[in-house]
């Protein structure tokens, strides 16, 4: 998962292997310079579930009555 790779191209401090949820890359321990190394397509993630809970009440979607007053 990790090794020790050639040197950086903008400051030739020593660049570090890293492998995670978005892929390769090599990242300089000096400067944070970072280089994507593309050898295939990235982990899939899963889609997100949906949300579970109690259903939606119905609306009454009748013309509204007026109130007789007293």
């Amino acid at each position: 998962m990790s090794s020790l790779t050639p040197f950086c191209p903008r400051c030739g401090g020593k660049m570090y292997h890293i492998r995670d949820l978005f892929g390769e890359y090599d990242n300089c321990i000096n400067c944070g310079y970072h280089r994507d190394i593309f050898e295939g397509p990235p982990i899939a993630l899963k889609a997100p579930e949906p949300v579970g809970g109690r259903p939606k009440r119905k609306r009454n979607r009748t013309a509204p009555t007026k109130r007789q007053t007293r």
